[in-house]
């Protein structure tokens, strides 16, 4: 696919309303990834994802329904994972770069190296169920980096299982940054819903 063809993937830039307040430990960084960086990272993940081997994979189960999904850097478990090769440069500074500006409004971020990317491809018809992601017993506390590019999403973070633990709901469009880590670093978090419609 041609680097024109895919501009009609970016979300248009606009000025949005400010975000619904965030538990401790996590910063949304609205339209943080200029369109011309998002378009490289499209290029860069269709270009290792569609490789023979350690490219993208199907995923359509219990806690990922309807989507693909692409693992880099050191990670040596599931299916795909040891194949996936390093975790490119760009996107490494790119890490770097998010957890730093996040470091601004949350000091309390300890450093990072960023040497694993889980890529993941959504429809409209996909949803990733609540779950947290393990920490290292090396970086317990290390932020995790979202980057978002395409389609518009609403990603919900909560603190425990169950009625108690309040929901808190970022709608998550074209460009935007999302940093958790420190005493947010195992929250519960999950992809509900995909906004087909989030282009127009």
């Amino acid at each position: 696919m041609k680097r024109s063809a895919l501009e009609d993937f970016l979300e248009p830039a606009r000025v949005r309303p400010r975000g619904p307040a965030l538990p401790k430990g996590v910063v949304h960084l609205p339209l943080f990834v200029a369109p011309d960086e998002q378009l490289d990272l499209i290029v860069g993940a269709l270009e290792l994802g569609t490789r023979p081997r350690g490219g993208f994979f199907l995923c359509n189960n219990e806690k990922t329904k309807r989507m693909k999904m692409m693992n880099l850097g050191r990670r040596t478990e599931g299916p795909g994972c040891h194949e996936g090769g390093p975790v490119p440069e760009a996107w490494r500074a790119l890490a770097l770069r998010s957890v730093a500006a996040a470091r601004r409004l949350e000091p309390s971020f300890p450093p990072m190296d960023p040497d694993v990317c889980v890529v993941n491809v959504y429809t409209a018809l996909s949803k990733l169920s609540p779950h947290v992601d393990v920490p290292t017993r090396r970086d317990p506390g290390a932020p995790i980096v979202s980057v978002s590019v395409g389609l518009a999403c609403d990603f919900v973070l909560q603190r425990g299982w169950g009625k108690k633990h309040k929901a808190h709901t970022v709608r998550l469009c074209g460009g935007d940054a999302l940093v958790f880590g420190g005493g947010a670093r195992g929250i519960l978090h999950s992809v509900p819903r995909v906004h087909a419609q989030s282009h127009e």
